[in-house]
């Protein structure tokens, strides 16, 4: 088990900071003047959100850890991710900013969460 968990916590800790990118990316956007809805910026902040949830593609989260936080929109993130892969010229800046400032922060603090309990699993396992 302290395999998987390692993994996972690998994979979460690649979440926390792919979001905090995000958020630096918005946050630099707005600090220089620029609008998101200029091509650069928006590919920028899309990026950081797409590989949050390439985290969950093809299993590499373990379902343990999904089924144990529901209340965090893992099929959200992945759909997300989809979106950028395939669908890029589908995504508008109003949405982005609306994940920007109403998702990211409060699943940046999920998965805070999730990765405190798999650092005390582990941390149980090895003592």
């Amino acid at each position: 088990m302290t395999n998987s968990w390692e993994r996972d916590l690998l994979y979460i800790e690649t979440m926390i900071a792919y979001l905090k990118g995000s958020i630096e990316c918005y946050e630099t956007m707005i600090s220089h003047g620029l609008d998101i809805d200029n091509k650069y910026v928006l590919g920028a902040v899309c990026h950081q959100l797409g590989q949050v949830g390439e985290c969950l593609s093809k299993g590499k989260l373990s379902k343990e850890i999904q089924e144990k936080y529901t209340e965090i929109k893992w099929s959200g993130i992945n759909g997300f991710r989809n979106l950028m892969i395939h669908e890029y010229s589908k995504v508008k800046d109003r949405d982005v900013i609306y994940i920007l400032e109403n998702s990211v922060p409060e699943t940046l603090k999920q998965l805070e969460e999730v990765k405190e309990y798999l650092i005390q699993q582990i941390t149980l396992l090895e003592g």
